[in-house]
This record gives C-alpha cells, sequence and structure tokens, in this order.
C-alpha cells in the first residue's frame, strides 16, 4: 500500500505512546485472555498492558530484548511472558482477537476463511 494523506490519516494512532501500543478496545479484547494473578505467592506487580505493550513495540521494531525502552517494564519479564505465552498459544490467540477486530473494523469478516 503507497502512502499518501488519506491513508496516513486513516491509519494514525494519536492516542498512543509508541505506534505499537494498544488502545482501550484493542486493550478490552486481549485483557480477558490473560490469566488472572494467582491467589498464592507474591501478587503481580507487572501492568499486562504495558508487557504485551512491550512484546508488540519488540515484534514491531525488531529491536533486541535488551533495547526495549525502559518505559516498559522490565526487558526479563517481557520475555518470560512472550516466551511463555508462546508455549501455551495464548499469544497466538490474542493476536487472532486483534486480528479480528481490525477486519471487523475495516467492514470485512472477523475471521479469515480456512485455505484447503
Amino acid at each position: 500500500m503507497a502512502w499518501n494523506e488519506t491513508t496516513r490519516e486513516q491509519y494514525r494512532r494519536p492516542m498512543v505512546r509508541y505506534e505499537t501500543d494498544l488502545t482501550n478496545a484493542e486493550w478490552s479484547v486481549i485483557e480477558p485472555l490473560i490469566r488472572p494473578p494467582s491467589r498464592m505467592g507474591r501478587p503481580r506487580m507487572l501492568d499486562m498492558r504495558e508487557v504485551f505493550n512491550g512484546i508488540q513495540f519488540m515484534l514491531g521494531t525488531g529491536c533486541q530484548w535488551r533495547a526495549i525502552p525502559k518505559c516498559f517494564p522490565p526487558f526479563t519479564s517481557i520475555q518470560n511472558h512472550f516466551y511463555a505465552w508462546c508455549r501455551t498459544c495464548v499469544l497466538e490467540r490474542m493476536l487472532d482477537a486483534l486480528r479480528a477486530l481490525a477486519r471487523d473494523l475495516a467492514g470485512r469478516r472477523g475471521t479469515m476463511p480456512e485455505r484447503g
């Protein structure tokens, strides 16, 4: 897609810090997929939205884990959640939910047809 004044305005995200950050609508789709904190052990101190934003930043920019900006939680926490969510397919479900939301907002079917 070529960028022009129309497409720039259409895809502009003025309410977020980084282009990869979640909007409130996107977070409302993602949040239910994250396991609630355990009642046992230490209480969760991480903001899970910021953890996901950190993952999105790393994936979107292609930066190294250590190069994630300091405004996000520690890169080791983000990295640990990324690998755990990949292992349990939670990240795949999150990205599928975001894709369905984007397709709905674009006036297309929420899911893509299966290829066979």
